[in-house]
């Protein structure tokens, strides 16, 4: 029987969507010369916008697969070097893949011609760091064992009493089948636990936030464009006319001729530019930060999901040294929220105020800056010797080390 349904946990699958997605994106993309009117094309640019946005899953589930190599296997210099590359590499990456596939999302098409080369050349750059960091992720699975359950770092003392960090075979104990009957069991075989969870809901609302900003761009900009080739055709039309050069002639339009052949028929006529769905996709958004919320909530409470003894445990978490005092939790819980309401307001606008561009360029700024601030306090939630503390650093007087423990185990406990 496995350690887990998935070993060692959701970041070793879900890397592989956004790598496969983009990197063959991109490739198209760039023999696109071959097929320049082919849906082939098309197709690719759907990829490169896609395996952008699902960069943000894989780097939240990355930052949880961090934690778990940290925390059950320990790090020695070799593997915090190489994670500390991966980590920046594809971290500049899915910035840059996502700053790339807003943009292109929201510009108008006369503004996507001219950008074309600019992204093209990012889009170009951010392939080449996450092949970079990909390459640095792999090698220190396969060159330092991260990641693998029967490998272990602890610090012990060396014939001199200096205290050194070496790598260790342990026994690997499989769970039985006769566990996976109760709550903390099953959770942590079949999903690898509650906070995996929370951890990864959060990055698909992240992308599906940044992709609905690029919608709520796109039809901004699709909207001012058609409205400005009406007003210029308009100009143009009454500018002929007043010089005597575009007369008024009675000729047979289309309608007449259809009405022609069959006088009862109903045609309507669509003037209006095609409006983008970006209401849907930021309800989706907001849906998908208040599922992350509840998964939140889960993984305070656990099996205590729908018991008071869960509620009064999230209450105390959130409760600081004075009433209005905002610690850590408090602090994720304001912005995670903030996120979900962010994303209402912005379906709001979509609907009653589509081409308002001040409203729109504060709340994508509100947007950026919720984002980062919930990524920064889960990131010191996470990773910090203690979930509380300041909300501008780590504790540094009580920075979490590895345990000094020594186990000596014998050649028979590698499995076979």
């Amino acid at each position: 029987m496995p350690l887990r349904f998935v070993n060692p946990n959701l970041h070793v699958i879900l890397i592989h969507y956004p790598l496969g997605v983009f990197v063959l994106g991109v490739f198209i993309e760039l023999f696109s010369f071959l097929w320049r009117r082919s849906a082939v094309r098309t197709a690719a640019r759907f990829m490169i916008v896609i395996g952008a946005l699902l960069t943000l899953p894989a780097a939240t589930s990355g930052i949880y697969a961090l934690w778990d190599v940290k925390t059950h296997q320990g790090l020695d210099d070799a593997r915090y070097h190489m994670l500390r590359l991966h980590v920046i590499f594809m971290g500049i990456a899915s910035i840059l893949a996502v700053t790339c596939a807003v943009t292109a999302l929201g510009a108008s098409d006369a503004w996507r011609k001219k950008l074309y080369w600019p992204l093209l050349l990012d889009v170009v750059i951010a392939w080449g760091l996450m092949v970079v960091g990909a390459w640095h992720g792999g090698e220190t699975i396969y060159q330092h064992g991260t990641s693998v359950a029967i490998i272990k770092v602890k610090e012990a003392p060396d014939d001199d009493g200096n205290t050194n960090k070496k790598t260790v075979l342990v026994p690997l104990k499989e769970p039985d089948s006769k566990d996976l009957r109760s709550y903390k069991p099953v959770v942590k075989y079949y999903i690898g636990g509650e906070l995996q969870q929370h951890v990864l809901l959060s990055g698909f609302a992240f992308a599906a936030a940044f992709g609905a900003l690029g919608l709520s761009i796109r039809r901004l900009t699709t909207a001012h464009t058609a409205y400005a080739e009406e007003a210029d055709e308009l100009a143009a039309r009454v500018a002929a006319v007043g010089a005597g050069t575009d007369r008024p002639r009675r000729v047979t339009d289309d309608i007449s001729m259809i009405r022609s052949f069959n006088p009862a028929a109903e045609v309507e006529v669509d003037d209006e530019p095609t409006r983008v769905p970006s209401a849907r996709w930021w309800l989706l958004a907001a849906l998908i930060a208040i599922t992350t919320a509840v998964a939140g909530y889960w993984t305070m409470s656990g099996q205590h999901f729908f018991t008071h003894a869960g509620w009064a445990d999230f209450v105390e978490s959130l409760a600081g040294d004075t009433k209005w005092a905002i610690n850590r939790h408090k602090a994720h819980l304001i912005l995670g929220s903030s996120l979900a309401i962010v994303g209402l307001i912005f379906a709001a606008l979509a609907l009653w105020a589509p081409r308002r561009p001040l409203l729109l360029t504060f709340f994508a700024a509100l947007l950026v800056l919720i984002v980062a601030g919930q990524v920064w306090i889960g990131v010191l939630m996470t990773f910090d010797a203690e979930m509380e503390g300041p909300l501008t650093h780590f504790n540094r007087e009580k920075t979490a080390g590895i345990p000094v423990v020594v186990e000596t185990v014998t050649a028979s406990a590698h499995p076979t």
